[in-house]
């Protein structure tokens, strides 16, 4: 049953007491002052809290003082100064390769003020678009507008800048011919440079370079950052130095191993850590792995082919990532090609594959070029001759003489099995695509050194 409810307001409230006892018994006089009343009805039976609530409004917009931003993130680079509510303007400086930048703010007064960047209001996020950014300096504005209308304006202005030549290197023992820079390799601060045909015969780790005894038989430099600042930082020579082995045809770093290729060497060694003394097979090539510790660099693999060949030029491409290396050997099987895999355990270096190309042609240079991150590797093959295009096209057609092709291997446990087959899609004669290539994580990059194309 529905009962109504006279609901009694008071104007003026002579005491609380007196209003309580109304309440609780109709019957009681209520003081006549100011009284206003009103019926109201109700589906429920109501029970009377008589205590006070602590709970307070939240402040309404023409109570909140202190405006403008309260954070201010963004995308790519550090604001300089760091950021503070009362500074306006800002310096952000980023790389060439950033192209457009996008900011995560909010303000002071969050629920009153109207945020734009760049005249551009906020997503739900609190995130603004992404500005697209020239190479120069680009002023974004951010303009947080109040519930009253007064504004507070911040400058950014934001320099996508020119590489600059930070340092300019040369051997320790610079010698005509040495062709020192042929080939680099860069991680994090510390960068290797191969000069394959360098005529010392040191043998190992910063051995006596001022001789010229040992033509062409190659070196590799090791170089250190500090800041801005480079040192020559370990001279590298093969083991078994020797004339016209071209250590330092091929280099590469990751962390603290480096890889030297030296596909000019002669030994008939076979696997990790043979007899290097003998030259039984020409040019069969090998690698050199070194790693440093406390900032010292040494040896600790020498590594062949499994069936060394003449002329197979193993080393004469190299890749790491961890604990796996990728060697290219371009001229074995008629320069058909073929790429090694080998992996690390502990200091032990172990053969885990042995990759061909999907034709395996005479003079498709499988090889030449490698590239690896994770379990991911791409073989260059200039010399591949099928006339297909593009991705997954068919590698048994011979009509382009040395277009050139890459592929893509994928690991999975201890398998690599073949992904892709990659052409250029103008793929020509001559063209020599897979020349180089490049990957990083899911992306590939493959050159075509004599493309005619004028298109651009």
């Amino acid at each position: 049953m529905i009962r109504p409810i006279r609901i009694v307001l008071f104007i003026r409230l002579i005491c609380l007491s007196v209003l309580l006892a109304a309440c609780s018994d109709p019957a009681a006089e209520v003081p006549p002052a100011d009284v206003v009343e009103t019926d109201s009805v109700v589906t429920s039976d109501v029970e009377v809290d008589t205590q006070i609530s602590d709970l307070e409004d939240p402040p309404r917009c023409s109570e909140l003082k202190e405006g403008g931003l309260s954070a201010l993130v963004p995308s790519d680079g550090t604001l300089m100064p760091p950021f503070e509510a009362m500074t306006t303007t800002y310096q952000l400086n980023l790389d060439l390769g950033v192209q457009q930048i996008a900011f995560t703010l909010s303000a002071n007064n969050n629920t009153c003020a109207k945020i734009k960047v760049a005249e551009q209001p906020l997503d739900k996020s609190g995130t603004s678009h992404f500005i697209q950014l020239p190479v120069g300096t680009t002023l974004i504005p951010i303009t947080v507008t109040e519930h009253d209308d007064t504004t507070r304006i911040y400058n950014l202005h934001v320099t996508r800048e020119l590489s600059q030549q930070e340092a300019y290197i040369k051997s320790s023992n610079t010698g005509t011919g040495d062709v020192f820079g042929t080939v680099v390799s860069i991680n994090a601060n510390t960068l290797v440079v191969g000069a394959f045909e360098e005529d010392s015969s040191a043998v190992g780790v910063n051995g006596d370079a001022s001789d010229n005894d040992a033509w062409n038989a190659g070196a590799a430099y090791v170089f250190t950052r500090n800041g801005k600042s480079w040192t020559h930082g370990a001279y590298l020579k093969a083991s078994n130095t020797e004339a016209n082995d071209h250590f330092g045809g091929s280099v590469a770093i990751s962390n603290d191993t480096i890889v030297v290729g030296a596909y000019g060497e002669d030994s008939s060694a076979a696997g990790v850590n043979g007899d290097q003394k003998n030259n039984a097979t020409t040019n069969s090539g090998a690698v050199y792995v070194f790693v440093r510790s406390n900032d010292q660099w040494t040896q600790q693999a020498y590594i062949k082919a499994k069936k060394p060949g003449m002329e197979a030029n193993f080393g004469y491409a190299v890749a790491i990532s961890g604990d796996t290396i990728a060697v290219g050997a371009y001229g074995e099987a008629d320069a058909a090609g073929a790429v090694y895999i080998f992996v690390r355990t502990g200091t032990l270096w172990t053969q885990q594959a042995y990759i061909k190309g999907l034709s395996a042609d005479a003079d498709d240079e499988f090889g030449a070029s490698l590239a690896l991150h994770k379990d991911l590797l791409v073989v260059g093959a200039y010399g591949d001759d099928s006339n297909a295009q593009g991705v997954g096209g068919n590698p048994m057609d011979n009509s382009a003489t040395e277009s050139g092709a890459a592929y893509v291997f994928r690991r999975s446990g201890v398998m690599w099995s073949a992904e892709a087959y990659l052409k250029a899609s103008n793929a020509a004669t001559n063209d020599g695509f897979g020349t180089h290539v490049a990957v990083y994580k899911d992306t590939v990059v493959v050159g075509a050194k004599d493309v005619s194309s004028a298109r651009i």
